[in-house]
């Protein structure tokens, strides 16, 4: 029984490893701002940036 819940837990972390890489197409599509460091929330997209809201992007 305890090795289905390390598997568990190894699946969960390694799925949350995935997640949070930024992959190529999400930074592409979102375009971060020049001399600003994107954050996983940014790269993500589920913070909106009042710069990026200015000019109209999600």
């Amino acid at each position: 029984m305890k090795a289905i819940y390390a598997l568990a837990a190894c699946m969960v972390f390694s799925a949350a490893a995935i997640a949070s890489e930024p992959s190529p197409v999400t930074v592409g599509h979102l375009q971060a701002v020049p001399g600003q460091t994107p954050s996983i929330s940014y790269i993500t997209g589920t913070a909106t940036n009042t710069k990026d809201q200015a000019l109209g992007r999600r």
